[in-house]
């Protein structure tokens, strides 16, 4: 076996602690994403989706030098690809690339399904809100009508019990 300076796996924890980073992040950039969707928020929306294609273009660039610096420690330590050590760091990598496109697609079915509901909410909000106002110009009438009967100027027909007739 030939000699390998643990500096060079303290470049490989420190790049799969980079990429661990990313990962985190894009987790939270998918949930400010999520966030943006409810509130119908175009400009976080956009910023979202400018600061995921930062954060994968360097995961993408930490990937690479992750798979650069284990051949180079599988071949320091004889070790060909086959023999394990992609198989380990595999085990180690952060969660793949394709794991976090389905947890946003879901993210973002959800997010829909929930606009929806929004939606239908405020649908039946508005109608409610439309019967109520209808209820309150109804009273509003009926108040305004007896006031009107009350200042005098309208008086309705009634009876009048002394002479048992009709007075307008």
């Amino acid at each position: 076996m030939s000699d390998f300076a643990p500096r060079e796996v303290e470049d490989l924890i420190a790049g799969l602690a980079a990429a661990l980073r990313v990962q985190e992040r894009l987790i939270d950039l998918i949930e400010a994403r999520t966030s943006a969707l409810r509130r119908a928020d175009a400009d976080a929306m956009a910023a979202a989706d400018r600061d995921e294609a930062a954060a994968l273009a360097e995961g993408v660039a930490l990937e690479r030098k992750r798979r650069t610096q284990t051949a180079t420690l599988a071949a320091a330590l004889g070790l060909s690809e086959d023999a394990g050590l992609a198989a380990i760091a595999e085990g180690l990598a952060p969660v793949p690339r394709r794991r976090l496109l389905d947890a946003r697609a879901a993210l973002r079915d959800a997010a829909e399904a929930n606009g929806r509901r929004a939606a239908s909410a405020a649908r039946a909000a508005a109608a409610a809100a439309a019967h109520v106002d209808g209820l309150v110009r109804r009273m509003k009438q009926r108040s305004s009508g007896a006031r009107y009967a009350a200042s005098g100027r309208h008086a309705p027909a009634r009876l009048s019990l002394s002479r048992m007739s009709l007075v307008a």
